[in-house]
């Protein structure tokens, strides 16, 4: 997306870097929301409890 940015011009003066990188932040953002969405309807779909289930062997 920032290459896309650079080759329109989003870099070229002072506002329009500003504006370019609250969009890139921004967007950003929402696909790691979205991306985090989809991880946790993943575990929840796999019976995740909050807990990592370790193996402890049992001493004889």
């Amino acid at each position: 997306m920032r290459n896309a940015q650079e080759s329109r011009m989003g870099y070229g003066g002072t506002k329009a870097t500003y504006r370019s990188l609250g969009s890139l932040f921004s967007n950003l953002f929402l696909i790691s929301l979205d991306k985090s969405e989809s991880l946790q309807c993943a575990l929840d779909s796999r019976g995740y409890t909050g807990e990592m289930p370790i193996y402890e062997p049992v001493e004889e």
